[in-house]
């Protein structure tokens, strides 16, 4: 079984290595001029990009002419394919991905080929511990329809809360209404948000000094104390304090595996710099136990 992926998953380089997944492209438009995310795009070019251009810089998803490509490409080797890809709220190449499996199956001489794409209901490494869950299921010699049914039950009891430093460029690349982020930098409070079925939706508003443990404390009542999950942080070079946060749901949650990472390029795109997400995973409500992995924090 070959994964499929895209680098919105923020794999990083031990792990690619480690599970072997295809990565589809996925760019970052600056004026007309895409720049590929599988490079080494960092935030600083981000930065950057979003200075500079005339237009705020927009992500550009995997088409479904590419996903066919990439399947039919894959099937000369692999019988069965498996696509992990963000939430279908959140990007375009789910869909595309879903169309291009439809597309696949009416393709002469490939009826032998299974593909399947999961929607994480997540972003980033939401959805990166999904692949890695994936990844380890498929190692361990589970069969495709044991690994995705085991990767569905993941995602829908999968949690994240997040909470942006700074609204322009949620509000730029059309993720809050601009009304929402002036008048929560009046009151000098920062919006909880979290994904609700795959969807980012406003949890409440926090003073910004408060910030931190307001998230911990969302997480922890919509996951359920003590529970073991798999916990990953992802910031916008809020370094101490994503540590600070890990070191604090390590407290109240049985955390089996913890990712401390920058953001994606493409996803610190619209959560902007000093952002800070947690993303919750809860694992201990399936019929297999992944195996213990190396923890970053």
């Amino acid at each position: 079984m070959r994964l499929v992926t895209n680098p919105g998953t923020n794999l990083n380089a031990a792990e690619i290595a480690r599970y072997h997944p295809f990565l589809v492209p996925q760019e970052i438009v600056v004026d007309g001029v895409e720049h590929d995310t599988r490079e080494a795009v960092t935030h600083a070019d981000v930065d950057r990009w979003v200075k500079s251009a005339k237009v705020h810089p927009y992500v550009l998803g995997t088409s479904a002419a590419r996903f066919v490509d990439v399947f039919r490409q894959q099937a000369q080797d692999h019988e069965q394919m498996l696509a992990i890809l963000g939430s279908r709220h959140l990007v375009t190449s789910y869909g595309s991905a879903a169309s291009a499996v439809r597309t696949l199956n009416k393709l002469p001489g490939l009826a032998r080929i299974e593909a399947q794409v999961l929607d994480t209901r997540s972003t980033d490494l939401g959805s990166g511990m999904s692949a890695i869950f994936a990844g380890e299921a498929r190692k361990a010699g589970l069969p495709l329809a044991k690994i995705v049914s085991l990767c569905e039950q993941v995602a829908l009891d999968h949690q994240a809360v997040f909470v942006p430093r700074d609204l322009d460029w949620l509000v730029k690349g059309g993720r809050a209404s601009f009304l929402k982020a002036m008048m929560a930098n009046l009151l000098g409070r920062s919006p909880l948000l979290g994904m609700d079925d795959g969807e980012l939706k406003p949890f409440g508003t926090v003073k910004r000094s408060e910030a931190l443990p307001a998230l911990s404390a969302e997480l922890v009542r919509r996951v359920g104390a003590r529970r073991r999950v798999w916990l990953a942080i992802a910031h916008g070079g809020a370094d101490r304090d994503a540590l600070e946060l890990a070191a604090t749901l390590r407290k109240q949650l049985d955390v089996a595996l913890c990712l401390v990472r920058s953001w994606s390029a493409a996803v610190y795109l619209n959560a902007g710099p000093d952002s800070l997400a947690a993303f919750v995973m809860p694992i201990d409500r399936i019929d297999w136990t992944p195996p213990m992995l190396t923890s970053e924090a």
